[in-house]
């Protein structure tokens, strides 16, 4: 592969860099959701048993903590 050709452009990585920047604080924003909702989507898809109960563990400590009252004063409102 040619040097040159391999050189990404100063606009596209100021976008990624936006991009990542952006998802960053998506996550940082919702994260009590997204967590629950990451957990939850491992819960489901996987075909064994055993599998589940496992991810079950994790799914309602995790849920418990970041929906509890004391725990809402972390995470800002919703902009809805």
């Amino acid at each position: 592969m040619d040097p040159s050709a391999a050189k990404r452009p100063l606009g596209v990585t100021i976008i990624g860099c936006l991009y990542a920047l952006v998802g960053a604080a998506g996550l940082v924003a919702h994260f009590g959701r997204l967590a629950v909702a990451w957990i939850a989507f491992h819960v489901l898809s996987f075909g064994s048993l055993r599998q589940l109960i496992i991810h079950s563990l994790f799914l309602v400590p995790i849920s418990w903590t970041l929906f509890r009252a004391d725990a809402g004063r972390f995470f800002p409102p919703d902009a809805n």
